[in-house]
């Protein structure tokens, strides 16, 4: 049976070529369009995760694939429902896989990740969630065909704390990061192998993890925040960035500046969007004009995808 299962392959190679071929692997293993649920292990541990994949999966491409980090408190089903990336990537042909944080019990509705400095029951645990990340990344690709060139993290506060700690671990795997209202200690240090392009999303009111840095007024953690302009120096110096930035202005009641530092090695570059007068949050809609920052859609999760679209590993 194997002998015949590989005289089959090998036909089918020689008919369609190596590409296509490993297209229709992709393809064969997919899960199909639609929310999945998935179970793994990190280091003994069982971790969960929802996995969407878009209707561009019938194509049998291999597709890029976003992680989003839920924020502290939160777990996977929060996160599908508060970021509204399914519809962004059912418009674009990405997958999007949603883990889930430490917390108490069997289920953890409530978790946190170890983002090093904070947070939670993960950081009290020592959880390894880089590996996490790291585990997934390979469980969705033998599932549903990843794009290895094109795999990208998102994470809103506690998850967007993780999310620069995992592009600075995972550079061989990671082509760019977006942290929403996240950041790093004041004493991280970024080791990062590779480049990784980085867009920062903040906005100058957030009481929980402030944009100038400190410790939040509304912050449970009460952690000790490096600022975005101190981390964002900090990516400049390992992507080698250019010092000259462009800026752009959306036109709204919160006007959002848009400013990208693109000279940087390997195609890299490191942006900032600053929500003037947004809290802690995912930007939303009415927040700015999103068009004019991505030219392709009306809400934050378009300029995330416009930013990710344009660096691949």
């Amino acid at each position: 049976m194997r002998k015949r299962t590989l005289l089959l392959a090998l036909a089918l190679i020689a008919v369609v070529g190596a590409d296509t071929f490993i297209e229709h692997l992709a393809w064969a293993k997919s899960f199909g369009p639609g929310d999945h649920n998935i179970d793994f292990k990190v280091d003994g541990k069982e971790r969960k995760a929802i996995v969407h994949v878009p209707p561009e999966a019938k194509s049998g491409k291999s597709l890029p694939l976003v992680i989003a980090l839920h924020g502290g408190g939160m777990n996977m089903n929060h996160m599908q429902r508060y970021s509204g990336l399914d519809k962004t990537a059912d418009k674009y042909g990405f997958i999007v896989a949603y883990p889930n944080g430490t917390g108490r019990g069997k289920w953890a509705k409530v978790a946190t990740w170890n983002a090093g400095y904070c947070c939670g029951q993960a950081k009290k645990k020592g959880v390894d969630d880089v590996a996490m990340v790291k585990k997934l990344i390979s469980e969705v690709d033998g599932k549903a065909g990843v794009d290895r060139k094109r795999v990208y993290v998102t994470g809103i506060s506690n998850g967007g704390m993780l999310t620069y700690k995992v592009g600075c671990e995972l550079s061989d795997e990671i082509a760019a990061i977006a942290p929403v209202a996240g950041a790093q200690s004041r004493s991280f240090s970024c080791k990062a192998k590779n480049p990784v392009a980085v867009l920062a999303i903040h906005g100058t009111q957030d009481q929980n993890v402030p944009f100038n840095g400190g410790v939040g007024s509304n912050s449970k953690s009460k952690v000790d925040n490096n600022s975005v302009a101190d981390n964002l120096a900090m990516w400049r110096k390992v992507n080698g960035c250019a010092t000259n930035a462009a800026t752009k202005t959306s036109k709204n009641h919160r006007s959002a500046e848009y400013e990208r530092w693109k000279e940087c090695k390997g195609g890299a570059e490191v942006a900032e969007l600053k929500v003037n007068g947004g809290g802690h949050e995912w930007p939303r809609k009415d927040d700015a004009q999103w068009t004019q920052l991505s030219g392709r859609g009306d809400d934050i999760n378009d300029v995330i995808w416009d930013f990710f679209s344009q660096h691949t590993r």
